[in-house]
C-alpha cells in the first residue's frame, strides 16, 4: 500500500527544507546560479528507512528552463523538463513477449532526494510504500 502526498511553495516542509545554489545550464546560453530546495526522503516521508517510488511535477511556464534533481541510489540526476513542464516517473514493468522463457523486468525508482528550484510556482506528486 502506498501513502500519496504534494508538496507545494505553501507547504510546511519547505520551511525545513535546507536551501542550496546550484549551476544550472539555461537555454543552451549560460550558467545561472539558482537557488534549490533539498527535500530528502525522511523529510517528505516521516523514516529514514522508506524512500519514494513514484513522483510527479509540473511547474509554472518560467521553470521550464529550471531542472529538478532526483537523487537515485546515490546518484544525482538532474531532469530537465519538455515543453510542458511536467515530469513523472514510476515503477515499470517490463517483459519481451518473444521469449517464453524470459523473466519479467521491474524497474523500481528508489528515490532519496528530491531538489526544486525556489522562487518557481509548482506541484511535486509523490508516493512511498507504508508497508
Amino acid at each position: 500500500m502506498n501513502d500519496i502526498r504534494q508538496i507545494t511553495p505553501f507547504s510546511e516542509e519547505l520551511s525545513q527544507a535546507e536551501i542550496e545554489e546550484i549551476a544550472i545550464f539555461i537555454g543552451n546560453k549560460e550558467y545561472v546560479i539558482k537557488e534549490y530546495y533539498v527535500l530528502p526522503a525522511f523529510l517528505l516521508t516521516g523514516s529514514s528507512s522508506l524512500s519514494i517510488n513514484k513522483i510527479g511535477y509540473v511547474c509554472e511556464p518560467k521553470g521550464i528552463d529550471y531542472p529538478i534533481i532526483l537523487t537515485i541510489e546515490g546518484t544525482p540526476r538532474m531532469i530537465y523538463l519538455g515543453k510542458s513542464g511536467i515530469f513523472e516517473a514510476m515503477r515499470e514493468s517490463f517483459l519481451d513477449v518473444n521469449e517464453k522463457a524470459e523473466e519479467e523486468l521491474d524497474c523500481l525508482p528508489e528515490i532519496t532526494e528530491v531538489k526544486v528550484p525556489k522562487d518557481i510556482q509548482f506541484k511535486l506528486d509523490y508516493s512511498f510504500a507504508i508497508n
